[in-house]
Parts: structure tokens; sequence; C-alpha cells
């Protein structure tokens, strides 16, 4: 009778998660085909940003400090988009909204976090798979002339964000939690959807991802795997993102250059991203501190601008102190990781965070989703301990 009250509790508890989480993922695709479910899913917002709140009014409860972080990186971010008279409404809800789901991360078990979590992922990457395959000439479209195809989770380069942290979910639910099929089928379904909509940057970020996955399960523990650190593929990562933004060795390297033509079938500027990066640079200059913020005012030669590139496009929106606090939220993650004892656990974060950082290069991760991945792997820990010793846990395997 206890074990079963127990698992009634449980699918209460996942299912309260689900419903706080679902409408924080809006998917993009709604603000265009479906002005019902937009607003439904804003409402849902609101509601779900009240409830967690009240949650943490009843329990006495303090975000982690990952939370106040991520909070003081947005907020900084509001009062430069306030200064520059940008988008102040953008900015705000994004912030509010943001902080809501990584609230939702904290406040419950983080076992029920990562089953619940699985659902709202699994649902968007399904449907849009069938998008992919139902409408390959894609849902809607934008731009001035109709030139940029979107699907249900948006333009394809949007996709990495949301099928990397699947992978993570399916991973973890298959370590844990003994979810070996839906797993599997998830991980699956989040590869298929980089490759089939095919945007170079997300497609040589998830290949990474999925060959130290692959050398994972053909070669167990493989040495240099093992030998991996978090601090070393920031690093890595980082050094190849200055070599390539900053002193543009795609374009100086016959190797990479043949790889970006010949494999990637792309112009060695990265789709002009060399050249975006040389005004962003400009911009950058002209306001370190504060940045721009938020919005349609961020133009330069008479075009809005985006940085296409993690750390130009922190200088851009928030300045120095923008990035400062994102290096002080990966240095904070940096010490969570060494806490963890299982290498299984650990490896899977690894895996992830290194396309994470590939992806940096040429895109920039600064939307809820990639905050989701700082605020698990600061409870890395509690999943590492979970999966040791909790004889609940090892019940579901």
């Amino acid at each position: 009778m206890k074990i079963n009250n127990y698992r009634f509790k449980l699918k209460k508890e996942h299912l309260l998660i689900f419903l706080l989480v679902l409408p924080q993922l809006k998917p993009e695709s709604l603000d265009y085909i479906s002005p019902i479910f937009d607003m439904a899913f804003n409402i849902g917002k609101i509601v779900s940003f009240i409830v967690i709140m009240l949650l943490y009014l009843s329990r006495r409860r303090k975000p982690s400090k990952i939370v106040w972080m991520i909070l003081a990186l947005q907020g900084w971010i509001v009062i430069t988009t306030y200064l520059n008279k940008g988008n102040i409404r953008r900015a705000f809800f994004s912030m509010l909204f943001t902080t809501a789901i990584l609230m939702v991360i904290d406040f419950f078990p983080i076992k029920s976090v990562i089953a619940a979590m699985m659902v709202n992922f699994e649902w968007l990457i399904y449907v849009n798979l069938l998008t992919l395959i139902i409408f390959p000439q894609g849902l809607y479209r934008q731009g001035v002339h109709g030139e940029f195809v979107d699907y249900f989770l948006g333009f394809k380069n949007s996709f990495f964000s949301y099928c990397v942290i699947a992978i993570l979910l399916a991973e973890l639910n298959f370590i844990i939690l003994g979810k070996k099929i839906r797993s599997i089928f998830l991980m699956a379904a989040s590869f298929l959807n980089v490759y089939i909509g095919w945007s170079a940057s997300s497609v040589v970020s998830i290949t990474i991802v999925l060959l130290m996955f692959l050398m994972l399960i053909v070669v167990k523990r493989p040495k240099c795997l093992t030998k991996i650190k978090f601090q070393q593929i920031f690093v890595i990562a980082l050094t190849i993102n200055i070599l390539i933004s900053i002193f543009n060795i795609a374009e100086r390297s016959k190797l990479i250059s043949n790889f970006i033509v010949n494999v990637l079938h792309k112009q060695t500027t990265l789709s002009g991203r060399t050249i975006i990066w040389g005004f962003a640079a400009q911009m950058i200059v002209r306001k370190l501190i504060i940045g721009y913020g938020i919005g349609e005012h961020i133009t330069w030669a008479g075009y809005n601008w985006y940085g296409h590139n993690q750390y130009f496009e922190m200088l851009l929106e928030g300045g120095i102190p923008c990035l400062l606090l994102f290096f002080l939220i990966i240095f904070t993650v940096n010490k969570c990781m060494k806490q963890c004892k299982n290498r299984l656990i650990y490896d899977a974060f690894i895996i992830v965070f290194t396309g994470i950082f590939i992806f940096y290069l040429v895109e920039a991760g600064t939307g809820t989703v990639f905050y989701i991945m700082y605020v698990l792997a600061f409870h890395i820990k509690d999943l590492s301990i979970l999966m040791d010793q909790d004889p609940v846990c090892l019940n579901y395997r």
C-alpha cells in the first residue's frame, strides 16, 4: 500500500512539473500559425510563474546560487536594454519566464525533474520531426521575401538547442531510471531533427555529440574520454572560437577551408559570419560596458544585428559585465562537475557540453533552453548520489 501511495504521489509530482514547464517552452511556430494556442501558452506562462512563486513562498525556499547568477545576467540585460531604449518588454518577460523554469528544476527532486522534463521535450522533438517529414518546405516562411523556412520549433538552426537537451535528458533517464526504449527513440529523433534540417553549425555540433556517444557505447569508458574534464573542453572550445572568430583561420588554413567548402558546402566566411563578427567587434568597442541590450534597435549599416557567436552576443547585449557573469556561471558549473563521483553521469554531461561549446562558435545560446543545461549541471552531484545510493532509483532500474 505504501509503495502504491508513493507511486501515485510521484506521478502527481511529475504531472505538476510537466505542466509548469510546458508553457515556458513554447514552440516558436505558435506565434505565426495559431493565435489561439499562442495566447493559451502566454497565459500558461504567467500562471506557471505565479504557481512556482507560491510554492517557494509556502515552503520558504530560496533559489540556488546558479539561478541567482542567471537572474543577475538577465537582469543586467534588462537594464542595458532600458538604457538603450530597446525592447524592454521582451527583455523583462524573458528574464521572468526563464527564471520560472529554472526555479522549477531547483524546487523539485532531481529524479522527478529529469523524468517529467523528458516528456516536455519528447512532444517538442517528435512534433518537429513530423513537420520536417510532412512539410519539407516548412510550416511557414519569414523574411521580407519569405527566404527563411521555419518549422514547429522555428528556423532550422534553432533545433540544436532543443535536441541537445533532449539527448541529455534521454541519457539520464536511460542511465538512472532505466527508460531504455523511450530514451533511445528520443535520442534518435533528436539526431534526425538536426540532420534532416541540416544547418551546418548544428550538424557539426551534433555530430561531435554523436561520435562521442558512440565511442562511449562501442568502447566502454575509452581512455581518451575518461580523461576529459569540463574545464578542458571549455578552454579548448574557447581557443578554437578565438582562432576562428578573431584570427580567421577558417580562410587561412587550407585543411579547414577545404572541410568547410567540400564537406559542409559552405563558404569560408561561414555564411558571412566572419564579416558579421568584424562589424560586431566595431559595435562592441563603442559600448564596452553597457552593450546594446536586446531588440530591433541594434543596427549597423542599416541592418538589424545579431552576434552569431556566444561571446560576441554577450558583449553586444550587455558589454563586459554580461560576459563576466557568463564566465562566472561556467566557473560555478565547473566546480559542481568536479563533485560528481559517477563517471557515467559525468560523461553524459561532458558529451553534451562539448557539442554546446562548439555550437557557441557560430550561434549564441542565450535562450531559456541553454540555461536549463547549466542548472541541471549544477545538480550533477545529486544525480550522482541518486545513481549510486537511492534504493527507489534502483527499483526504477
